[in-house]
């Protein structure tokens, strides 16, 4: 008894098919209910499909897609371009994109050796030429760190006097403190907590849905800038009268 069922489609000359048909259960030769079906089109097309569309098609074409791997609703979740772009996940999201030496995430035009267009998540550590290091515990080295700052990209620029009016009396507010770590088991930490910063320097508190996150670090620098030049002049006007009170005793 045969195991398959093949059925040339010899009425339709411009478009020629073959059905591949699977036996019902028993000893019988009744077709099933499901088969896949071989087909020539017109464009030159190869294509293998199913009961509710295209699962895999072959283009005889030097533009555009050139194979195709399809889901159950016939949309192309896996395909190949004559571009040398290679495209994966469902349709039309870009979830895998290869063109050319560039990979991408969620983007058809990868700029860059790996482009993601989201978020990127990693559970071990995530090194960069050896050169920028992000560990499991989320502690960041680099050779360097810069801020971008440039005046081009800034407006209504102001004195720091106008949001802060005494920074000197606003450092000495801060306290800085020493801690072991909940988060990667770190003893003897150097630094502030950001709750009792909050207080102090709101401006460079990360709050985020309610909830405080962290510090800037890097912003307090321009407090304690502003604050030693104030503690610089209060310590030369000091230097002035001692010196007249020198000479008055002299």
């Amino acid at each position: 008894m045969p195991d398959l069922i093949i059925t040339p489609n010899r009425g339709t000359a411009n478009n020629p098919t073959i059905n591949f048909v699977g036996l019902s259960a028993g000893n019988n030769l009744t077709p099933s209910a499901s088969s896949i079906s071989l087909q020539v089109l017109p464009t030159g097309q190869l294509a293998f499909n199913g009961s509710t569309g295209s699962l895999f098609s072959i283009t005889d074409s030097l533009t555009g897609s050139l194979m195709a791997v399809s889901d159950q609703s016939g949309l192309p979740i896996f395909q190949v371009f004559s571009n040398n772009a290679v495209v994966a996940g469902p349709y039309n999201t870009n979830t895998f994109v290869v063109s050319g030496t560039n990979v991408g995430i969620r983007t058809n035009a990868p700029s860059a050796t790996l482009t993601i267009s989201g978020t990127l998540s990693a559970s071990q550590a995530v090194w960069v030429n050896n050169n920028f290091n992000v560990d499991s515990s989320g502690n960041v080295t680099a050779i360097s760190y810069t801020s971008t700052s440039s005046k081009t990209g800034k407006t209504n620029i102001r004195p720091l006097s106008a949001l802060i009016a005494d920074p000197l009396s606003t450092t000495q507010l801060l306290s800085a403190v020493v801690y072991d770590s909940l988060l990667d088991s770190s003893t003897n930490q150097i630094g502030f907590i950001a709750e009792d910063v909050l207080t102090a320097l709101p401006q460079v508190v990360t709050v985020y849905n309610d909830t405080v996150v962290g510090i800037d670090y890097t912003r307090i620098t321009a407090v304690l800038v502003e604050a030693i030049k104030e503690q610089q002049i209060q310590i030369n006007n000091q230097n002035i009268l001692i010196a007249q009170l020198s000479a008055k005793i002299t």
